[in-house]
């Protein structure tokens, strides 16, 4: 997986958040563990394709992913997985990402540390490049968590859809 954060604790290259909190790129050991965070209803749920994805489609995608992707623990317990990537849509570039869970429950301030973390490092690492979102609307947590962080929803006229 590309970009790793820079390293706090070397053997692991964990990068401390405070409080706790760290975060590392995903590693290839991730691979099952991720599809099984993924799979779980609770994430499958808020999935646009809510549909489980199978082992072998799975390592296929995740071979040749672009896709940031790092891991948030609290206290040596993983919470979630967040991810980033730039796409080209008519010749210009924007942010995609997203997260999910690993399981258990999930408090505001862990996804506002995981969020937060996110923002500054693809303000750093891709400047100027904005974010489009895809959140289903009745997606009550993450719509709450987005309004935290200063993102409003695109009035209709500024929705890119696929023709």
């Amino acid at each position: 997986m590309p970009a790793s954060p820079k390293s706090a604790n070397k053997e692991e290259n964990w990068h401390s958040l405070g409080d706790g909190y760290r975060l590392r790129a995903v590693k290839d050991s991730d691979i099952r563990h991720y599809l099984d965070s993924r799979n779980l209803a609770q994430n499958q749920n808020n999935m646009l394709s809510k549909h489980r994805i199978d082992l072998l489609a799975h390592t296929a995608w995740w071979l040749g992913s672009e896709r940031h992707s790092f891991l948030l623990e609290k206290n040596c317990s993983k919470l979630l997985y967040i991810w980033h990537q730039k796409v080209s849509i008519s010749e210009k570039d924007y942010l995609i990402g997203g997260w999910f869970v690993c399981g258990g429950e999930l408090q505001f301030q862990d996804s506002i540390v995981a969020l937060q973390w996110q923002l500054e490092t693809c303000d750093r690492e891709f400047p100027n490049v904005p974010w489009i979102a895809v959140i289903q609307k009745d997606n009550d947590f993450v719509n709450l968590l987005n309004r935290y962080v200063g993102f409003a929803p695109p009035s209709q006229r500024n929705i890119i859809t696929k023709p």
